[in-house]
């Protein structure tokens, strides 16, 4: 006879190994970002400010999906229950994204700017509203079929925004770069 399987992540939570690439790619964004921002040198035509954002922006969004792609693997160790880890990881996340959602919009109306200054906010605002609320129907057990699509769209989704504000401060230095020749 074979022995029974031991309850690890990978029993429970086969997913694991998609989480922990995610969060691979999320800590390399947050580098190359760094290397960027070391090695970039202020200019006037970029404004300190709009760099800022980009880098915080960049940093938080990547940073919070490197943590939220181990949430799921951490509750599982303490959860025997592959759909009661998914539904708190989604209430989690639901959480976090709409409070740093709200956060960057407090920021850009603190600032006196329009909260759709650039194009892209047009669509990444309400769109990241909409993920955060999924996440949240999520949790509640209403979405228990799609619980783990909706938790990885929204780490996808966070590897995004830090792939958008990456090349905006990339945009950035090359324009600073270019107007110094």
């Amino acid at each position: 006879m074979g022995q029974a399987p031991s309850w690890t992540a990978e029993v429970l939570l086969p997913e694991s190994e998609t989480l922990y690439t995610v969060a691979e790619v999320g800590i390399a964004i947050t580098g190359f970002a760094g290397i960027v921002a070391a090695i970039g040198h202020r200019s006037d035509t970029v404004r300190p400010a709009d760099a800022a954002a980009n880098l915080r922006n960049l940093v938080g969004a990547s940073l919070g999906t490197v943590l939220f792609s181990f949430v799921p693997v951490w509750l599982n160790a303490a959860i025997n229950s592959p759909d009661a880890v998914w539904q708190v990881s989604n209430g989690a996340y639901g959480v976090y994204r709409l409070s740093y959602l709200a956060f960057i919009i407090v920021s850009i109306r603190r600032g006196g700017k329009p909260i759709f200054e650039h194009t892209h906010q047009v669509v990444t605002l309400p769109l990241g509203i909409a993920l955060g609320i999924s996440h949240l129907i999520a949790a509640m057990g209403l979405l228990r079929e799609f619980h783990y699509f909706i938790y990885l769209t929204g780490l996808f989704w966070g590897l995004g925004i830090g792939l958008l504000n990456f090349s905006r401060l990339l945009s950035d230095r090359t324009e600073s770069d270019a107007a110094a020749v």
